[in-house]
């Protein structure tokens, strides 16, 4: 169905969901075609595809030149802990668009004994592949530990030097050489995770799927849900579509009993429904999802 125009122009609001809707369309499309690329010598760790990737934030930096909290600001495991979060970006390689996919999750030092050098009081496992257009997908495993004052690469404790040396793009490929000299900044990409898990914490968001295919989340706002959604498909069995999950202001209510008692401001309303052919859930931030259960906790004290 085209969409509506007025004076022959696409309005605002309908181009905005028009955006949503393919560039949510061509991840999903793209992740669900990937094809996981198993090459000899690679790490055994490394041999998965999208499975091992959480929910996935589509880049603010596609739309409105968002930016992150620099990682140097936030370069402490206690800010945002446990880790899980995911972000995903358009790439470009020789002119060809491709995609990023990158996952920052806590990582039990148990999995790291015996087979890493450093593990640290706290551990970031950080898993990024990349999507090209052909659907080949590449991933890999990285793991950082915090020693007290900054996060530092969890390094192997072994390769097989003599195989890696007859790989011409070893320094690139899953398997790297194991230098001991220099930090190999993955300390930094462990920060930039908690930079962008502190981010979208006050970030609500939109979650796409289709059929059980990978998770796409877009950022908006709890005004941008109503105005994203508000051609959402009706239940069947209703005449009228739910609210949407929204705040509701602190106010006064009279009782069928002519009392009246203050309410205190919460969230309510629907959160998952059907658009356009996806299955969505929307997702509150975790800010206003603890200020209400904070609002909770205090009614009933």
């Amino acid at each position: 169905m085209l969409p509506k125009t007025v004076g022959g122009k696409i309005p605002a609001k309908e181009h905005k969901k028009l955006i949503t809707e393919d560039t949510v369309s061509e991840i999903i499309d793209r992740a669900m075609r990937a094809r996981r690329t198993i090459r000899k010598g690679l790490r055994t760790d490394c041999l998965f595809g999208l499975e091992k990737f959480g929910p996935m934030w589509v880049s603010p930096l596609m739309e409105d030149g968002s930016v992150f909290f620099h990682p140097d600001d936030v370069n402490d495991p206690d800010i945002c802990w446990p880790m899980s979060v995911g972000y995903l970006a358009p790439v470009y390689d020789e002119g060809e668009r491709q995609i990023s996919f990158s996952y920052w999750r806590s990582a039990d030092p148990k999995l790291l004994r015996g087979r890493y050098k450093f593990i640290g009081r706290k551990n970031i496992a950080f898993y990024t592949g990349n999507l090209a257009p052909d659907g080949e997908f590449v991933g890999v495993v990285d793991y950082a530990g915090w020693d007290g004052t900054r996060w530092r690469s969890c390094r192997r404790i072994q390769y097989d030097q003599a195989f890696l040396a007859k790989i011409p793009d070893a320094g690139s490929a899953p398997v790297r050489l194991d230098k001991d000299a220099g930090e190999d900044n993955f300390g930094f990409r462990a920060a930039l995770g908690q930079s962008i898990a502190l981010t979208m914490r006050y970030e609500w968001g939109a979650q796409f799927s289709v059929n059980g295919s990978p998770k796409v989340v877009v950022p908006t706002t709890p005004k941008g849900v109503l105005e994203l959604f508000n051609d959402r498909e009706k239940p069947e069995d209703r005449d009228r579509r739910a609210a949407l999950r929204h705040w509701v202001s602190a106010h006064i209510r009279r009782s069928a009993r002519e009392d009246f008692a203050p309410v205190a401001a919460h969230l309510r309303g629907e959160l998952s429904f059907t658009w356009r052919g996806f299955d969505v859930t929307i997702k509150p931030s975790t800010f206003d999802l603890d200020l209400a259960n904070k609002e909770i906790v205090m009614r009933n004290a």
